[in-house]
């Protein structure tokens, strides 16, 4: 659970540094919705709300991780399942009130040492 914490947390910081480069921007507040879908072998993946991760200051680090969803046993299970398959665990993040500005990452799988 902690492992998939930090995979997170570290995705989160990859779209900040990416989407925000203007320093204006750094001593406001910013709000993070993560979402996360499992590989389906029935169809379409369906993401699902996550986390929230709302940074009070981007220049200070303060931040606070609120879990809308608790990571259960089966899920990890089937997550170490995708891994040693190479299989897909999706993790998307979008600024909250920026719908076009996110991004999905693919093959966190490959972190099969955080399993």
């Amino acid at each position: 659970m902690k492992e998939i914490s930090v995979l997170i947390i570290s995705l989160c910081l990859l779209v900040i540094s990416s989407c925000f480069q203007d320093d204006t921007f750094l001593d406001g507040q910013l709000t993070l919705h993560v979402e996360d879908t499992l590989e389906s072998k029935e169809g379409p993946d369906t993401f699902s709300p996550r986390s929230v991760i709302t940074i009070r200051s981007v220049k200070s680090g303060s931040a606070v991780v609120k879990h809308t969803r608790e990571w259960t046993d089966s899920q990890q299970n089937y997550l170490r399942e995708l891994a040693i398959n190479d299989g897909l665990y999706r993790v998307r993040v979008q600024q909250k009130g920026q719908e076009d500005r996110g991004a999905s990452c693919m093959r966190a799988a490959y972190q099969k040492h955080l399993l």
